[in-house]
């Protein structure tokens, strides 16, 4: 058996079991990348942190407190957590919710007040376990028509006005496949199960990597590892000249292709005239997408320029859809004759993308390596055209970084 370290058995309580957990949820298709069990103890410590010192964000809500003695006695939140846990409807000791049993997740969700869209997390909990949506659904709806042998009870200690109805419109649209949660909330690591998944799977795997980040500064308790602003990431680079730039990408490891499934990474620019970035852009976002055939694709999202630190803003044509182009898919070099790069490199090929036949873009290829093979969440790539049997350089280096999952799908113009 695996040895785990004191803290990850003090929060996770059997690591075992939270990592036969997480294999199951890898095994239905629910989660793409599994974190190991430390990195999930540095998640429950991240709400170990934000129950200490974000409270105002769990358990609170714009409606009505109920029209009862002890709903307004209970919406003091010093008197309603020692109910809620006699009530066995939270456990301290279990934040991430991944050692609880489904019928605990149940009474959480029938008892404990969750705000707006905070369902989320405890619905994708009990996505392993056929039934459960329903039999929580069921019991809801027994709370709203009074037929619960505890409504009164579990109204009051849900505190507000309209949550029951709240949680069941919830539970429909999950059993319906579908989760209310917008973009944003979508990344959100205090409402999404997945978001908090994806934010565990990218800290550091171990404790004395994450004791090296805490002591450089790139660690807190509170935001987890702190990355270089994509201004920071490409000032990097942007005082290479080309020689500089190729020496750094011949240099670069190889890029493992599992971290590119299904992601999006903000891109700069680099190596071009000034004037030249003015008249194409300076930042991009390129989007990875793993298709049901395991052939993993891609695609180019404009960005308005609003400057390398500002969020990404996606520039949308005249019909309201998103600005795409530049369809490729990501091949291993082998057999290519790359420029600069070894064949063990991967190459974005947009001559296999399925852009227009006669858009020039299809002669462009991109290697891609990573600099430092100690941050996957770093790229840096560079173009080159294939005419025929000749390969002609370009000045056109670009930096990429990780920014999150996909978040919307693009086809190709034509079939590849």
């Amino acid at each position: 058996m695996a040895r785990h370290h004191p803290l990850t058995r003090l929060m996770l309580l059997d690591p075992g079991r939270v990592e036969r957990r997480l294999e199951a949820f890898a095994a239905r298709g629910i989660l793409e990348r599994v974190p190991n069990s430390w990195q999930v103890t540095l998640g429950a410590m991240r709400m170990w942190h934000r129950m200490l010192f974000r409270p105002e964000s769990i358990g609170n809500c714009d409606n009505p407190v109920r029209d009862s003695w002890r709903a307004r006695l209970l919406h003091n939140r010093a008197l309603r957590i020692p109910a809620l846990f006699h009530a066995r409807a939270i456990a301290p000791w279990d934040l991430s919710g991944l050692f609880s049993s489904h019928e605990r997740v149940g009474r959480h969700l029938l008892a404990a007040h969750h705000e707006q869209n905070q369902f989320a997390y405890d619905l994708a909990l009990l996505a392993d376990d056929p039934g459960s949506l329903e039999r929580i659904r069921e019991a809801a709806q027994a709370v709203i028509d009074g037929s619960h042998p505890r409504a009164n009870w579990l109204r009051d200690l849900a505190v507000f006005e309209g949550y029951h109805e709240d949680l069941v419109a919830a539970l429909d649209d999950a059993l319906a496949g579908e989760l209310r949660l917008s973009p944003a909330e979508q990344k959100d690591p205090d409402i999404s199960f997945l978001a908090f998944m994806r934010w565990c799977a990218t800290q550091p795997a171990t404790p004395g990597a994450t004791r090296r980040a805490w002591m450089e500064g790139r660690y807190t308790w509170a935001d987890g590892l702190r990355r270089p602003s994509p201004a920071a990431a490409a000032e990097r680079f942007a005082s290479l000249d080309r020689a500089g730039l190729t020496r750094a990408l011949r240099e670069g490891h190889r890029v493992d292709p599992a971290i590119l499934d299904d992601s999006e990474w903000r891109g700069v620019s680099l190596g071009l005239p000034e004037l030249a970035d003015k008249l194409a852009w300076k930042t991009f976002v390129k989007v990875f997408a793993r298709a049901p055939s395991g052939q993993l694709r891609g695609w180019n999202l404009r960005l308005e320029q609003d400057g390398l630190d500002a969020p990404p803003r996606p520039r949308t044509r005249r019909n309201g859809e998103l600005f795409t182009f530049g369809h490729f898919e990501v091949v291993p070099a082998h057999g290519r004759r790359p420029l600069i790069v070894d064949e063990e490199h991967l190459l974005l090929d947009y001559g296999r993308g399925g852009n227009p036949r006669l858009d020039p873009i299809g002669r462009l290829r991109d290697p891609i390596v990573a600099p430092d093979p100690k941050n996957p969440d770093l790229l840096l790539g560079w173009s080159y055209l294939e005419l025929g049997q000749r390969r002609v350089s370009t000045p056109s280096f670009f930096t990429l970084e990780r920014l999150g999952p996909r978040t919307h799908d693009a086809k190709p113009p034509r079939a590849a």
